[in-house]
């Protein structure tokens, strides 16, 4: 008979567990009433659902998914993530789009609070910034103004690190933990083998969340077969005219190489292409080359144009894969090497200027 009740009971505890989330939304912008809102996977991008906003409010209510994912509710460009765990969650759009706010179920109230302490530290860190412009360029008080917003940057990165750290650390088994680890990892300076101690940490279910924490520790292993002292890796592509052409061709063959890892949509690029022109006009004929690596690119004729239009005279090699992106590990563009004559890389940089520096240094 006892077992029989026991049995009753974890039933019940069972059936309690809700099988259903609700978001209930309000809108404080009276210009969004009648406007679509959407509920999508925040990765994705997937649409699930859609709602109108109707008397400032709309209401979404679906089963919770197997494996809990990041979702997002938007209105026009504005966009909130939540979690989609059983329970009423209630969301908050304020008429200026400034911050969403996002609670009722306890992951999510745990997002909200971090959130919510990250924007105070940043709102702060701007009112400093903003601060400085309220005096005259030149001025002894804009020169203090500035110094006390330039001490509060390291700051603030050491404190964001620290609060998502600690919620990291209490939400190891969550997604909550695998959203902060991203962020931490995105947001520090980690070595891949640093990562690995960090995802040996997690007992949260490996969902999509987990693969972005994986892709971001493959890069920086590519990254690190990649740096100053490595010989450097061959990628391939074609040429201007559309010739199939590899990095190999130039590299390691008793010259300088500059690499530049570039797109025609990216300023950074194009603000340092002035640098190139400037080297490879002044030791073009003491042995430097400089060689165009294109990626990221929408289009070959954007590409094409970009080398007509920036009148770029050194070889090309355009990719539409992200495979020369990834063998270099490569995140921000510009990305600029300096490969000596024997192909080991002795340089490796975002900045245009450093590169002319150092190919002055050594020729």
């Amino acid at each position: 008979m006892k077992k029989l009740l026991l049995f009753g009971v974890l039933v019940a505890a069972v059936s309690c567990q809700p099988s259903s989330f609700t978001v209930n939304g309000t809108v404080e912008n009276a210009d969004n009433e009648g406007e679509t809102v959407y509920m999508s996977e925040l990765y994705s991008g997937k649409k699930l659902d859609s709602a109108i906003v109707a008397q400032g409010k709309f209401t979404f209510t679906r089963n919770i998914p197997d494996t809990l994912l990041l979702y997002q509710v938007s209105i026009g460009r504005a966009s909130a993530l939540f979690i989609p765990e059983g329970g009423d969650i209630t969301l908050e759009i304020p008429a200026r789009y400034t911050s969403f706010a996002v609670s009722g179920t306890p992951l999510n109230d745990t997002i909200s609070k971090c959130d919510a302490t990250l924007k105070a530290e940043y709102d702060r860190l701007v009112a400093l910034f903003e601060k400085v412009d309220e005096y005259p360029v030149g001025s002894a008080e804009r020169d203090s103004a500035n110094a006390e917003y330039q001490k509060a940057v390291p700051v603030y990165r050491e404190l964001t690190q620290r609060t998502k750290t600690d919620i990291f650390n209490n939400n190891k088994d969550n997604l909550v933990g695998l959203y902060m680890l991203e962020s931490i990892v995105n947001g520090g300076d980690y070595t891949s083998n640093g990562i690995d101690s960090l995802l040996a940490l997690v007992s949260a279910p490996k969902t999509i969340e987990y693969d972005r924490i994986v892709n971001i520790r493959d890069r920086k292993v590519a990254e690190e077969s990649t740096n100053v002292g490595k010989h450097y890796l061959d990628v391939e592509g074609v040429d201007i005219n559309g010739n199939p052409v590899k990095l190999s061709d130039f590299a390691g063959k008793g010259k300088w190489v500059v690499v530049d890892f570039w797109a025609s949509w990216c300023g950074p690029c194009r603000a340092a292409m002035p640098h190139l022109k400037d080297i490879y006009k002044a030791y073009k004929k003491k042995g430097l080359n400089v060689v165009g690596v294109n990626i990221s690119e929408r289009n070959s004729e954007d590409f094409k144009k970009a080398v007509k239009d920036l009148d770029l005279p050194w070889p090309m090699i355009h990719t539409m894969e992200r495979k020369a992106a990834d063998t270099y590990g490569i995140v921000g563009i510009p990305t600029i090497i300096l490969i000596n004559p024997d192909g080991q890389i002795v340089m490796r940089t975002h900045n245009g200027q450093e590169v002319v520096n150092k190919v002055k240094e050594v020729l």
